[in-house]
């Protein structure tokens, strides 16, 4: 019973001090070129897109378009599932949920549940061999080995190589730009219909810096017959009052 006390502490040492060394919110150097202060992160944050990802021959690509709604399953596990975030502050691997798969877990065949996309069956965990061995002595103390397995943790240059190797940093921009410029076109257009002289002034502000289909001069020549209009309407109106008034 005290060589189980010792060994017992002697594991849940290792297990803590794993846990300590675990990255959380770190800068992650290998994407600040493109995206400057970008973190790899444990699961989607924010508005952003999916990407599935496929490994072929050793190299990485992109298996479908990015998408804005959730990517929840993949066809094999030479396929991973990641999130940039549409700030691009983070990026993630999609992880089920319905699992804990954060920056670590504990991955035990007996009980894993393989179909389920998770760190214990994803391409960017790594074995943390001191948790594994100190997991696996209290284990096979405890339960015959059943709970037996190991400590996977978050590989954050795994994850930025494959974000680099895809370019996906440069397709979310590409899909931004897209989704402005839509947006853009829908806003001006809405408001040059209106005739909303505020709506024109705050679009104006808006796209100061970025008018790429000329729409500010438009605006502009909008508001400035809008207000000859409504000038030209409360001068008549002035005398048509005035020609009612008695004399």
């Amino acid at each position: 019973m005290k060589l189980l006390n010792i060994t017992y502490t002697f594991a849940l040492a290792l297990i803590l001090t794993a846990c300590a060394s675990v990255q959380t919110g770190m800068v992650d150097q290998l994407l600040q070129p493109s995206a400057p202060g970008m973190i790899v992160v444990s699961q989607p944050i924010g508005k952003g897109y999916y990407a599935l990802v496929e490994r072929t021959n050793g190299h990485w690509a992109l298996a479908s378009p990015l998408q804005d709604s959730p990517i929840t399953h993949r066809q094999n596990d030479e396929q991973e599932i990641l999130f940039v975030n549409r700030r691009l502050n983070s990026v993630a691997p999609n992880f089920d949920l319905r699992v804990n798969s954060r920056e670590a877990a504990d991955c035990t065949p007996y009980i894993q549940i393989g179909h389920l996309y998770t760190l214990c069956n994803s391409y960017f965990s790594t074995i943390d061999p001191g948790t594994t061995f100190g997991k696996n002595i209290v284990s096979c103390l405890l339960t015959l080995c059943l709970g037996a397995g190991t400590r996977n943790i978050l590989d954050h240059n795994k994850v930025q190589q494959v974000v680099i190797e895809i370019g996906l940093i440069d397709l979310a921009k590409s899909q931004i730009a897209k989704e402005n410029l839509v947006n853009y076109r829908k806003e001006f257009s809405y408001a040059l219909k209106a005739r909303d002289v505020d709506l024109l002034e705050s679009l104006i502000a808006k796209y100061a810096n970025s008018d790429p289909d000329g729409l500010i001069p438009i605006a502009k020549d909008r508001i400035a017959n809008i207000n000859s209009y409504e000038s030209m309407y409360s001068r008549l109106i002035e005398i048509i009052d005035n020609t009612k008034s008695p004399k």
